[in-house]
């Protein structure tokens, strides 16, 4: 199998097993028609053998080198190709196709189900009317109530009766006879008044006040009863300086500063006791909060007087700030 160019594209084409010169080919590739002998004649030429030692080997490889059944199956698949894609683009159109159609026929049974509804609604009134006016006819009775809303559509004699007011008339004095008679209006009884402390032991009856209900029912006797201004509130002055706290000893301003001392005291016995053992650290801290306990007590029963009272207890609260931390208050 050689290799040729096409006379005519000049483009590189293969040679059929077991064609004579003189045949006429076409180019697979610009589909001109030419013999073969005129592409030969431009392929270089053979090469000239001087020794081959397997030529009796070479003249059998012929017969094994045949693609006689191969060449015009490949000949076939290849003049084939065309046709197999423009079957394939036939059946995506015919898929496409399809679905189009089906879309088309989904739409269209959707506007005929319209239509059939709508024709339906649209017949309905047309048919009630031309029973009325070509044949005189109102089956369903249905004259006079849409002649309460259209009634130039629906003919005289089955409009409903015209309303001349002896209706409302009717009504009205049906609600005049139904009216509930008003009742009349009826006093209360006196009611007793207890005698005050000074007449003497005797009652005597009150004056009652009758009243009208909204409803016009019978009247509402109200009685003298107690005015608001018979119990006042109580008014309790403030007290400007503390009450004795029952038996409890007043502490003197004296004993303040000698508990404030314990507590300064015993807080710096807290601090030292670092170096000691865990129970006398642990005594140390009771008695810090023993004595501060003391100097709350002591505050609670001091009674200074109104000037005395910021001044000592601006002091105290200074001091303590000053030589205890935050854990420690």
């Amino acid at each position: 199998m050689s290799i040729v160019r096409c006379v005519h594209c000049q483009e590189e084409v293969r040679v059929p097993a077991r064609v004579s010169p003189q045949a006429t080919v076409e180019c697979p590739r610009c589909g001109e028609h030419f013999e073969l002998s005129a592409a030969l004649d431009a392929l270089p030429p053979l090469l000239v053998v001087i020794d081959d030692p397997g030529a009796s080997s070479s003249s059998e490889e012929p017969a094994d080198f045949e693609l006689g059944p191969s060449v015009p199956k490949f000949e076939f698949e290849e003049r084939d190709a065309p046709a197999a894609i423009s079957v394939s683009r036939s059946s995506g159109g015919s898929s496409v196709a399809s679905r189009a159609r089906r879309r088309e026929s989904s739409s269209g049974m959707i506007l005929s189900a319209i239509a059939v509804i709508g024709g339906g609604a649209c017949a309905l009134p047309l048919a009630q009317i031309v029973l009325w006016w070509v044949f005189g006819q109102d089956p369903v009775e249905l004259g006079p109530t849409v002649s309460q809303y259209v009634s130039f559509i629906v003919p005289a004699k089955f409009r409903a009766p015209a309303d001349d007011g002896s209706t409302w008339e009717q009504a009205s004095e049906d609600t005049d006879t139904n009216e509930r008679p008003r009742p009349e209006r009826v006093a209360a009884p006196p009611v007793r008044q207890p005698a005050g402390p000074g007449s003497g032991g005797d009652t005597s009856e009150s004056t009652t006040t009758t009243t009208d209900t909204a409803g016009g029912g019978g009247g509402l006797a109200i009685g003298l009863g107690p005015s608001p201004l018979d119990n006042p509130p109580v008014v309790r002055p403030i007290r400007a300086r503390p009450e004795r706290l029952g038996d409890l000893a007043e502490v003197s301003e004296d004993e303040l500063n000698t508990l404030l001392n314990s507590v300064i005291l015993a807080q710096e016995d807290w601090l030292d006791a670092a170096t000691f053992s865990d129970d006398e650290r642990a005594t140390r801290l009771d008695d810090f909060y023993a004595m501060y306990c003391e100097l709350a007590e002591a505050l609670a029963r001091y009674v200074p007087a109104d000037v005395e009272q910021d001044t000592l207890l601006g002091s105290i609260d200074q001091t303590l700030r000053f030589e205890l931390d935050d854990n420690q208050l």
